[in-house]
């Protein structure tokens, strides 16, 4: 269980899953530009709610040890490159003399 610290409230639980504000905050500060734009006009306890979801049902699927399923793994692995490969992308354009 995590410490409670009231700095750093749990806005929203769903299940054994326990989202605290700096939580939500940095889950959409590292949403890329375009799809915080999208949700600009939906309201943040959905959003919250939607990301608590997401994060309950991630944790059934490593109970159920999907994670270490191969086919599994060959996707996270695809999608752990292309995000880098994005992150590179970035890291070049943002150091690229003006």
């Amino acid at each position: 269980a995590k410490a409670i610290n009231p700095n750093d409230p749990v806005i929203i639980t769903v299940g054994d899953e326990t989202i605290t504000k700096s939580e939500f905050e940095a889950f959409i500060g590292n949403l890329p530009e375009q799809i915080r734009s999208q949700i600009a006009n939906v309201p943040k306890k959905q959003i919250a709610q939607d990301y608590a979801n997401l994060r309950a049902l991630t944790a059934e699927a490593k109970r159920r040890k999907l994670d270490q399923n191969e086919e599994v793994i060959q996707q996270m692995r695809l999608q752990n490159a292309n995000l880098l490969v994005n992150a590179l992308f970035r890291d070049v354009e943002k150091n690229l003399p003006m």
